[in-house]
């Protein structure tokens, strides 16, 4: 079986709405198990989306969710900037081995550090 990939975004104050209509539109794309979805969302607070990405390996039964919170999505052609926009990035890897990890931003004497 090749490998897959497809893209979704949706660009709409609602995020529930945005988030079901990508979801719909991935799970319509990748037939079968989806492996590996990236979520990039912006114009959200951090509980939203924090409640937001459980809900995509909900809808979509990715077997790994990654997401970063972001103030310009890109989706397709499109660069959606300073706006409620959701975009997912998804793969079929059938043959890979996935580990995710949890980074977090700290700033270490005037220099960035993860």
């Amino acid at each position: 079986m090749p490998n897959q990939y497809a893209q979704s975004h949706f660009l709409n104050e609602d995020l529930s709405e945005s988030l079901n209509a990508a979801c719909e539109s991935l799970n319509d794309q990748i037939h079968g198990d989806i492996d590996l979805i990236f979520a990039f969302v912006s114009g959200q607070t951090a509980e939203e989306f924090d409640r937001c990405m459980p809900r995509i390996k909900e809808k979509t039964g990715a077997r790994v969710v990654l997401g970063c919170s972001c103030e310009t999505a890109i989706g397709g052609a499109y660069e959606l900037e300073h706006a409620a926009a959701i975009s997912l990035w998804a793969a079929k890897l059938p043959d890979a081995e996935i580990t995710p990890m949890h980074l977090t931003y700290q700033r270490s004497g005037g220099d960035a550090a993860i």
